[in-house]
């Protein structure tokens, strides 16, 4: 389980302890109902746990602007490349149909 309790600095803040716990980057985003309002939560991988004990949080939590911002920005360049077309190499031709 995670043990955030080893975890020291500022980036994200556990609400129930008022401890504050490192984050080595946030790598997902989803919208959610709570309390009848829309909010934004944030997948975030923990500095020093594995991939699978990541965690929830929501926008309030994560006290470091920065890293918001590198995430979206990861996201921005993701969906650029996605959307790039591929020149077509030489000596491969589009067929329309076949005889």
């Amino acid at each position: 389980a995670l043990d955030k309790n080893s975890i020291s600095n500022v980036d994200t803040e556990d609400r129930v302890g008022g401890a504050v716990y490192r984050v080595e980057r946030i790598i997902n985003q989803r919208k959610r109902t709570h309390n009848k309002k829309l909010v934004t939560e944030y997948e975030v991988k923990w500095e020093g746990f594995p991939l699978e004990e990541t965690t929830w949080e929501p926008t309030h939590h994560i006290l470091s602007a920065e890293l918001i911002k590198d995430y979206l920005s990861r996201q921005k360049d993701k969906k650029k490349r996605e959307n790039e077309t591929r020149p077509i190499k030489n000596g491969y031709h589009h067929i329309e149909s076949i005889p």
